[in-house]
């Protein structure tokens, strides 16, 4: 359904192992569908949720545009 509205996935998961399982697993679910999909990476230790708490939604904006 995903597919119907856009071609392009930006995700952002935690900097850890877990983090990085996950993102491998949804690349697998989402390359059967021809969407692009995009992981942005974190500084180690940090997931988004604190990220934008420290910073606020520019700040993670910010980095995301810095990778």
């Amino acid at each position: 359904m995903l597919g119907k509205f856009c071609d392009r996935v930006y995700l952002s998961f935690d900097a850890d192992r877990a983090g990085f399982d996950a993102a491998q697993r949804v690349l697998e679910f989402f390359n059967r569908f021809g969407i692009e999909i995009l992981v942005m990476t974190l500084p180690a230790g940090e997931d988004p949720a604190t990220l934008i708490e420290k910073g606020g939604a520019d700040a993670f904006c910010e980095h995301q545009a810095g990778s």
